[in-house]
Parts: structure tokens; sequence; C-alpha cells
């Protein structure tokens, strides 16, 4: 269920969560996000959910081997992003 909609359906059999992530993962291999991503308090303002959602979000994205988050520094789009998209 992937889709580029900054907004969460409430609706959809997908939580909020995979469908916060499956948006991310959309704009990091379309190249919209590059280097660093912004904040997880920032995605989930632009996502209308909440903090402990984006943070469920982008460790799914970490699973799927999209990002890497360095303590103290942010999270980062890594370099094999391509083969973290089923």
């Amino acid at each position: 269920m992937l889709s580029n909609v900054s907004k969460v359906d409430p609706l959809s059999p997908y939580r909020a969560s995979t469908q916060v992530a499956d948006a991310i993962a959309i704009r990091i291999v379309s190249g919209q996000y590059v280097g660093r991503l912004p904040a997880e308090r920032d995605l989930a303002a632009e996502f209308a959910v909440a903090y402990q959602t984006t943070r469920q979000a982008t460790a799914q994205l970490r699973e799927r081997r999209l990002i890497i988050t360095r303590a103290g520094r942010g999270t980062f789009v890594t370099r094999d992003h391509h083969i973290g998209i089923d």
C-alpha cells in the first residue's frame, strides 16, 4: 500500500504507521528525500499523526534498510535504499 499522500486514511486496513512509512519510502526512492530526513516531530505534524506513530514508521523504514539513525546526528537515507522496496 504505497502512497505519496501526506494524510493517513483512517479507513485503510493498514496501520497508520505503515501508511506513513510507505509514503516516506516513496519519497526516498523517488529522490525527494536524500541525505537527512526531517525530524520525526516534523513528520508527525506533516502527516497529522502522533509522534509515536512516526517513531513506529521510522522503525519500519530501518527494518527495510531504507534509513539509518545516528544518535545525536539524525536519521539518514541509506545508500542501498533501492533494496528496501518490496
